[in-house]
């Protein structure tokens, strides 16, 4: 809400598009198999570490195979070393490589960008899930197509984005004071609510029942009355 009071527009979508993503991947832990799916969710972190770590070592070589470099790809290389390094002091590299030998065959064996692919493998013929396909098994795909996809449209560099700068004169960052940034802001403020309670009642949190009034109250007090 404050973002958008001061035309932070991308900081406020990023945001909200952030806290769907959160939420949707918490109703599918959630609506079955919880224990087995959450340590999908928790091991694709090492998934993720190897990653970032390969991509960086791939970018290196191909940078140390180069017999002349221009003062910018040294200086590039310099500051990638400094990265891996400071990457690997949290993880030791061999250790960084046994974690992902120990999970990967959880995920996919060529493309791993996805912690939710062994739920998946088999009625997506070994692909991937996308956001869409997740949303639509889950039944919440108009919750999509309402919230994340107009996100979308906010966020990236399109000429849609034109319209949310311009202000009929030529472009302005001046933010746009209507109701409608309550409206939005409630959204975000709701599917935060939404996944903490979720989680509370999974997991059968002492004093539920007020907790779950009080939050209920937060957002009818902040955004309604």
């Amino acid at each position: 809400k404050q973002c958008l009071y001061f035309g932070q527009l991308i900081s406020a979508v990023s945001i909200e598009r952030n806290i769907f993503e959160t939420y949707v991947d918490t109703m599918l832990i959630i609506e079955k198999d919880t224990e087995k799916r959450l340590v999908l969710y928790s091991d694709y972190e090492f998934v993720q570490i190897w990653l970032a770590l390969s991509e960086y070592q791939n970018y290196i070589s191909e940078l140390d195979k180069k017999v002349e470099k221009n003062d910018k790809e040294v200086q590039i290389l310099k500051s990638i070393k400094a990265h891996i390094n400071e990457l690997t002091s949290i993880v030791e590299r061999p250790l960084i490589v046994e974690n992902y030998n120990k999970v990967k065959d959880n995920y996919h064996p060529n493309y791993p960008y996805h912690w939710a692919w062994k739920i998946f493998s088999k009625e997506r013929s070994g692909r991937n899930p996308s956001l869409t396909s997740i949303c639509k098994s889950l039944g919440i795909y108009e919750d999509f197509l309402s919230v994340y996809s107009t996100n979308s449209a906010a966020v990236h560099n399109t000429p849609l984005m034109r319209n949310f700068l311009t202000g009929g004169k030529g472009v302005t960052s001046t933010p746009n004071f209507t109701e409608g940034i309550s409206l939005i802001a409630g959204i975000s403020l709701e599917y935060a609510i939404e996944i903490i309670i979720s989680i509370l009642k999974y997991i059968r949190f002492p004093d539920f029942d007020e907790i779950e009034y009080y939050l209920n109250h937060l957002y009818a007090k902040t955004y309604l009355d």
